[in-house]
């Protein structure tokens, strides 16, 4: 199952999509605080 799994075959996948998720997380904070929502 493991030779299946796309994330596995790039060294840097796993840092790079937690880097993308923690962006989007931040930006929609701000945009959520600028409208306040929160």
């Amino acid at each position: 199952n493991f030779k299946y799994m796309p994330e596995l075959e790039w060294h840097w996948a796993y840092p790079v999509i937690w880097a993308v998720i923690i962006v989007l997380g931040v930006l929609m904070l701000m945009g959520f605080k600028r409208k306040k929502w929160l």
